[in-house]
């Protein structure tokens, strides 16, 4: 959370420097990553790493960033369409982190999360 916090400061002008499409692939990327390095986890310090790539990725996709984003595309009804980017991504949340607790429960941590992709890696 700390690093993300810090992140915000900076977002507006990563966008407007390098481009939304620029930003959010890193970004995402980077989110990526970390949540697969939350699977494979074996000393505290990877716990600290997985989660500061995570905010990289968290601090780029906050609703600053939804914002950022999608405003430029709308003059008229700009409210609306911003109001409907942050209520999807916020039922994003509300979907997801009740499926993933269950997979979690069910499944384990690290196959819930990722460890899907051992089985999707050619043998």
């Amino acid at each position: 959370m700390l690093g993300a916090s810090l992140l915000f400061i900076g977002v507006g002008s990563l966008f407007e420097l390098y481009g939304a499409r620029k930003v959010l692939t890193v970004c995402i990327v980077a989110m990526g990553m970390g949540l697969v390095l939350l699977t494979r986890v074996a000393r505290l310090w990877q716990v600290y790493a997985a989660f500061a790539l995570m905010s990289v990725g968290w601090a780029t996709m906050s609703g600053a960033a939804i914002n950022i984003i999608v405003a430029p595309w709308f003059e008229r009804r700009r409210g609306l369409a911003v109001s409907w980017a942050l209520n999807g991504a916020s039922a994003g949340g509300v979907i997801i982190a009740p499926v993933l607790s269950f997979l979690t429960t069910r499944y384990g941590f690290g196959l819930a999360v990722g460890g899907w992709l051992d089985r999707c890696s050619p043998s």
